[in-house]
C-alpha cells in the first residue's frame, strides 16, 4: 500500500461528497441556463413577443410628445408603460425588434446600469446568467475551505499525523500526498465542473448565440480566484503543521484572513498620518484601486508563487516536526516567541492605524487598546501554556 492508498482511504468519503456535490452544483445550472435560453429564444422569436414589443415601440413614440409630468401620471395609473424597453438610454432611440432579439437570444447575458434587463423568459421575465462565469467559483471555494480546516483540524485531534510519522513513508511524501488529495481533488472537481460546463453550452447553443467573446474577461478573474483559493489552502495546510490543536490552525488563519480586508484604510491612515480629512478622501478610492488590484492576473500569478512557497515550506516543516509536541499549540517549541511578536506587533499595527488620526477620540483608542490587550494575552496562554497566572514567564513549559 503507497501512501496515497493510504490517505485516501481515511479522507475518501468527505471528499467524494466534497467533489460530488462540486460537479452536481455544475451540472444542475448548466442544465438550467440551457433550459432558460431555449426558452428565451423560442420565446422572442414568437408572434407574441413580436407584437409585445411592437406596442413597447408605439408607447415609447407616444411618450416623446407628453411632459414628464403626463408620463408620471401614466404610469401611476398603469397607464403607456413599456414591458421591454425600460432603460432611459433606449427610450430615446429603441432598438428594432430583430435588434433586440439578437441581443437578448445571446447566450452570456450582460446587464448594465445604462441599459437594463436585455433578455426575458417564455414568462415575460428576465433572464440572467452573466454572473455564472466566474461568480460560481465563490461559493464551491468557501465550502472547500472548510472542508479542509476540518480535515487538517481533525488530523491533529485524532493523532493521525503521529500515526502517520510512524509509517515507513517518508514525511514529505506525506505532507506532499496530503496536499495533493485535499487541494488538489477539489481543484480538480472545480475544473471538471466549468469544463463541463463550456463544454456542453458549446454543443448544445448555436453558434450566432454563443458570444463566449464576451465573457473573456471572466476567465482573467478565473485564473485570478484559483490563485486565492490555491495561496489560502497552503496557509491553512502551513498552518496546521505549526498549530497542533484541534482548529488552533483555523481560528488563527481565520483572524488573519478577516484582519486582511482592513488593510487598505490601514495603508491609508498610515500614508495620510496627521492629517484626517485626506485619509477620509482618499479612502475609498484607495479601496477601490486595492480591489482592482487583486484581481488581475499578475496578483493571481503572485499569490500562485505565494502558495508554492508555502507548500515548499509546510513540508520542509513537517519534515522536522516532533511528534510529542502533537498536542501543543504551537508545534515548534524555538517558533513560539516569534510567532507571538509577530502577532502582537501586526494587531498594534492595525488597531492602532485603523482609524484616521485627527478624527478618533481617546475613548475609541482605549477600547482598541483593550482589544489589543485581550487579543494577545488570550494568544500568549495558548501558545506559551504557563503552569502559573502569577509568574506566566517563569513558569513557562
Amino acid at each position: 500500500m503507497n501512501i496515497y492508498n493510504l490517505l485516501w482511504r481515511r479522507y475518501y468519503k468527505v471528499l467524494l461528497t466534497v467533489m460530488v456535490i462540486i460537479l452536481g452544483v455544475f451540472i444542475y445550472q448548466t442544465s438550467t441556463q440551457l433550459g432558460e435560453w431555449q426558452s428565451t429564444n423560442t420565446f422572442m422569436h414568437s408572434q407574441t413577443f413580436k407584437v409585445d414589443y411592437a406596442s413597447d415601440v408605439e408607447i415609447i413614440k407616444a411618450n416623446a410628445h407628453k411632459t414628464q409630468a403626463q408620463i408620471q401620471a401614466d404610469q401611476k395609473h398603469g397607464l403607456n408603460q413599456s414591458q421591454y424597453i425600460i432603460s432611459d438610454k433606449e427610450r430615446k432611440q429603441p432598438l428594432t425588434e430583430a435588434q433586440f432579439v439578437k441581443r437578448g437570444t445571446q447566450f452570456f447575458t450582460k446587464e448594465t446600469k445604462y441599459m437594463g434587463p436585455e433578455s426575458y423568459l417564455e414568462d415575460g421575465s428576465h433572464r440572467d446568467n452573466g454572473w455564472f462565469v466566474a461568480g460560481m467559483i465563490i461559493p464551491m471555494s468557501i465550502m472547500f475551505i472548510f472542508v479542509l480546516m476540518f480535515l487538517l483540524a481533525e488530523d491533529n485531534a485524532q493523532n493521525f499525523n503521529l500515526f502517520l510519522a510512524s509509517t515507513r513513508f517518508k514525511r514529505t511524501k506525506i505532507m506532499l500526498a496530503k496536499m495533493v488529495l485535499l487541494v488538489g481533488g477539489p481543484l480538480l472537481a472545480i475544473a471538471v465542473g466549468y469544463g463541463i460546463y463550456f463544454a456542453t453550452t458549446y454543443l448544445v447553443v448555436p453558434a450566432q448565440y454563443y458570444n463566449i467573446a464576451s465573457k473573456l474577461s471572466d476567465f482573467s478573474s478565473l485564473f485570478n480566484a484559483f490563485g486565492w483559493i490555491l495561496c489560502v489552502s497552503m496557509l491553512f495546510c502551513l498552518a496546521s503543521v505549526l498549530i497542533g490543536k484541534r482548529f488552533g490552525s483555523a481560528f488563527l488563519t481565520g483572524l488573519f484572513l478577516l484582519s486582511v480586508q482592513l488593510l487598505p484604510q490601514v495603508f491609508v491612515n498610515i500614508k495620510y498620518f496627521g492629517h484626517a480629512d485626506a485619509s477620509l478622501r482618499y479612502a475609498n478610492t484607495m479601496l477601490r484601486q486595492f480591489n482592482k488590484f487583486i484581481q488581475t492576473p499578475q496578483m493571481g500569478m503572485a499569490l500562485i508563487v505565494l502558495a508554492l512557497i508555502m507548500g515548499l515550506v509546510a513540508i520542509k516543516l513537517f519534515d522536522y516536526l516532533s511528534m510529542e509536541r502533537n498536542d501543543q499549540f504551537v508545534m515548534f517549541r524555538q517558533l513560539r516567541w516569534p510567532l507571538w511578536i509577530v502577532i502582537l506587533l501586526y494587531t498594534a499595527i492595525v488597531l492602532a492605524t485603523i482609524m484616521p488620526s485627527d478624527s478618533s477620540t481617546r475613548e475609541l483608542y482605549l477600547m482598541l487598546a483593550g482589544i489589543w490587550v485581550f487579543i494577545n494575552a488570550i494568544l500568549y496562554y495558548l501558545i506559551f501554556e504557563p503552569q502559573s497566572w502569577r509568574h506566566t514567564i517563569k513558569s513557562i513549559s
